[in-house]
């Protein structure tokens, strides 16, 4: 197997500004639900590492099937969620979401291209490669 590294990022711990505004951080973290993603794998081992890390144990927590909908979910005041940086970063810079930083660790993470080996010196590979990697950085920049 192959990786082509499209972008790196890290999780951030966000809440809504209104919450936020509202509660004190050791409420946010003790009463609001924790926000997750309902898939296991790579993904699901970062957050576990963060929960160590930070220990932080979520008393409630909410399953969804995809980042857009935690990310309005945390919107719409219903609970704290750790998302990709750059997929949150319109609504951290417009005051929308708030992060929350419990320790001064990273927690990053890549999002990559995968493919066999002896696939990526393919000219329709190729191509696809050199076609996707600007698209995907043009798609996470702030509107």
């Amino acid at each position: 197997m192959k990786s082509i590294v499209l972008e790196e990022e890290e999780l951030v711990l966000v809440v809504s500004q209104k919450l936020y505004s509202a509660y004190s951080i050791p409420r946010i973290l003790t009463e609001l639900p924790f926000i997750r993603f309902k898939i296991d794998g790579n993904f699901d081992a970062l957050v576990k590492e963060f929960f160590n890390d930070t220990q932080f144990t979520p008393k409630k927590i909410l399953e969804f099937g995809s980042e857009e909908a935690i990310k309005r979910a945390v919107l719409n005041q219903t609970g704290v969620a750790l998302l990709s940086s750059n997929f949150i970063k319109k609504e951290i810079a417009n005051g929308e979401l708030i992060p929350i930083r419990l320790t001064e660790k990273k927690f990053p993470f890549k999002t990559s291209l995968i493919s066999l080996e002896e696939k990526v010196n393919l000219v329709t590979f190729n191509s696809f490669s050199n076609m996707i990697q600007p698209l995907w950085l043009k798609a996470n920049e702030i509107e």
